[in-house]
């Protein structure tokens, strides 16, 4: 069977300097192979290779695990040590794919490589800890759905694997420390919290903050993810309305917020044990844009229109 790849799709978010992520990936590319590994989390990253193609950069990362290596062993029980320099370690490659223009980031999804959050960290480090952030982009619809919302009804939220719920938390400008403090004196390692308006269909809960809450969690899960693998952002939906155009009845909204993302499976065509080849895997993103392309910037530009 032919090895998947797994491709995610993130809106970029930069600091309000006028700074361009292409900016940044060029400078980076820029410096000496020794000065482009920084250490994320005390774990080397290494931009491997980035180049400009078009409107797109494309390229790869690495993250090197400085442990002690596995040995190699057979199935006849044969055991052999793997040595290691003092300065290597096991490289975990990442492709990536950066739309300029539309913003848009396409990152391979992979279980022990670069994770978006490390990526931007990594970015974030060479411009003098300036703010990057990415935010999954939703299918179209979900995202139409979202930007109509004029009234809120229900926002639902579970965490898995915390081991310090309250952390999650504190740098949030949302009055929520009370919820938190209960979190941390239980040490529950599962939290849930639904904010509802009940029956009252012409009320509404503050939708600007809902969506700045719902914002804020995913990103800020997706860092601590890094660092606690069990950790995870397990419910994260919103009901809503918005006013009809055909008649003065409301149409009801609802998006669920992780499983509404855009992500593609991209057959590699490669079997077998051994890796695959930066070539294969770009082709996927590529292949991955090719899929999305139109109906993301359709969106993105009558956004920008409206």
């Amino acid at each position: 069977m032919s090895k998947i790849i797994i491709v995610d799709f993130y809106k970029i978010e930069l600091a309000e300097d006028g700074t361009q992520f292409e900016k940044l990936l060029q400078q980076a590319i820029a410096l000496p192979p020794e000065e482009r590994t920084i250490d994320v989390r005390s774990t080397p990253v290494h931009l491997h290779k980035a180049f400009e193609k078009m409107d797109f950069w494309e390229g790869e990362v690495i993250r090197i695990r400085m442990v002690d290596p596995p040995v190699k062993a057979s199935r006849a029980g044969a055991v052999e040590d793997i040595f290691l320099e003092e300065d290597e370690g096991i490289g975990e490659r990442t492709a990536f794919l950066y739309h300029c223009s539309a913003k848009v980031l396409l990152l391979q999804n992979t279980h022990s490589g670069v994770s978006v959050s490390t990526f931007l960290k990594f970015f974030q480090a060479l411009n003098g800890d300036k703010n990057i952030t990415a935010f999954p982009i939703l299918q179209p619809d979900a995202m139409k759905k979202l930007d109509s919302m004029d009234r809120i009804q229900k926002y639902e939220m579970r965490i898995a694997g915390l081991n310090n719920p309250g952390k999650l938390f504190q740098d949030d400008d949302l009055a929520i420390n009370s919820f938190q403090n209960i979190a941390d004196e239980f040490r529950a390692p599962m939290m849930s919290m639904v904010l509802s308006v009940g029956q009252r269909k012409k009320d509404s809960l503050d939708v600007l903050n809902v969506l700045k809450l719902a914002k804020n969690l995913f990103w800020k899960a997706e860092e601590q993810a890094e660092m606690i693998k069990s950790q995870k952002v397990a419910v994260l939906r919103i009901t809503g309305s918005t006013e009809s155009e055909e008649n003065e009845e409301r149409v009801k909204l609802f998006v669920d917020l992780l499983r509404d993302r855009v992500r593609e499976r991209v057959n590699s065509g490669v079997q077998g044990r051994g890796s695959i080849p930066y070539s294969i895997r770009i082709q996927a993103l590529e292949t991955a844009w090719n899929r999305r392309s139109q109906e993301i910037l359709d969106f993105f530009q009558n956004r920008t229109n409206s």
